[in-house]
């Protein structure tokens, strides 16, 4: 049986469930995540509530700006695959301090675009879609006026079609799982999608 299933039928801790997953090797971890099924996304999200993933679980606080930090996902959608999403520190500039730009990368990005998103230092407040204010935010509808890391697609808005459909409006509140793992829900202009994923760091 998957451990981490396992994890949460015996009805482990979130603690005990990070050390056990902290203490795997990189390919023994990945193995894991790759074969969470799907269901298991929500209960998940629900177990880590009180775990907010903050920037430097997404981002960490030694990587310069420009230096690309990938995540392998898996998302609860069905038929949907594993994806990435890739992100990096933005360099000073006029916006809050510590932001970090990210992407998606899957296999309908040909159609949708890179899908650029911001996370933005947690705001304290609670509110629709943006979680309880401690947690870290994707949020797609803001997005980088140039391409923040040589070699990544070109920056592009969230707006018009396809692109506005996929992600104007969108936001993903994500809960830190272990030192590796975060577990994320996906919001629709502050209304629940019913949708989950996990990113792997590394």
């Amino acid at each position: 049986m998957n451990a981490i299933v396992d994890s949460l039928k015996r009805g482990a801790s979130p603690l005990d469930l990070a050390g056990h997953l902290n203490s795997m090797d990189g390919e023994a971890r990945r193995a894991q995540v790759l074969k969470l099924p799907k269901g298991q996304l929500r209960v998940l999200f629900e177990a880590c509530a009180g775990q907010p993933a903050a920037l430097a679980d997404l981002v960490p606080a030694q990587c310069t700006p420009g230096t690309t930090v990938v995540h392998l996902g898996l998302n609860s959608l069905p038929l949907f695959p594993p994806f990435e999403k890739i992100l990096t520190r933005a360099a000073p500039g006029d916006w809050p301090q510590g932001r970090l730009w990210g992407r998606n990368q899957q296999p309908f990005t040909f159609l949708t675009g890179p899908g650029y998103f911001a996370v933005d230092p947690p705001s304290g407040s609670a509110r629709p879609g943006f979680g309880d204010g401690t947690e870290a935010v994707f949020d797609y509808d803001i997005t980088p006026g140039e391409t923040p890391v040589e070699g990544w697609p070109k920056a592009r808005d969230n707006k018009g079609l396809p692109r506005g459909l996929a992600f104007s409006g969108l936001t993903d509140v994500m809960r830190k799982v272990s030192d590796h793992l975060c577990v994320g829900a996906a919001y629709k202009r502050g209304k629940s999608l019913g949708a989950y994923f996990v990113i792997l760091r590394g």
